[in-house]
């Protein structure tokens, strides 16, 4: 027999044999029960909820700040530029990664239009300061009401309407 012949494994159908490396890294049977106990299972949901809430709290207060700082009211005169659309746009991206990572598909698809918004041509007839405000709060609500399902019917409407912002400013 020829050296290539003998180094080819058969050709055929083989069962996958179970690896019980891990299994025995971990303890075996009695040491994956004690990894899945309820009491951490309890814990890791603990730290979920904790994760959850830390991202409306914190994304509600840090949306105020972008809110004040660019559009306050001692700011109602000015115009709303390629520097704060780009600032808002910035704050909303770092938003929408974060909802979608937490599986909130409502508050994703919110900041998805309001990025649209401030990344689209600019347009001499639209009142950037007015629309980026009003966007900005319904995030707000949506992060303060915690309104995380794109199924609900207020949801489908909301996003409706920003889809219909978003086509007229294409146009």
């Amino acid at each position: 027999m020829s050296k290539q012949s003998t180094a080819t494994p058969p050709q055929g159908n083989y069962e996958i044999e179970e690896d019980f490396t891990l299994k025995q890294v971990v303890g075996g049977v009695a040491g994956i029960a004690r990894i899945f106990s309820s009491e951490n299972i309890a814990r890791a949901q603990k730290v979920i909820d904790d994760a959850r809430d830390d991202f409306f709290n914190s994304n509600l207060l840090s949306l105020h700040g972008v809110k004040e700082e660019l559009l306050g009211d001692d700011k109602a005169g000015l115009q709303v530029g390629e520097k704060e659309l780009s600032r808002v746009s910035d704050h909303v991206m770092a938003l929408r990664s974060q909802a979608s990572a937490l599986k909130f598909p409502f508050i994703s698809k919110v900041c998805t239009h309001v990025e649209d918004v401030c990344t689209s041509p600019r347009q001499a007839k639209v009142n950037y300061r007015y629309l980026i405000r009003d966007m900005l709060e319904i995030l707000r609500l949506a992060l303060q009401n915690r309104i995380v399902d794109d199924q609900h019917p207020i949801a489908q409407e909301v996003i409706k309407s920003l889809t219909e912002v978003s086509a007229r400013l294409h146009k």
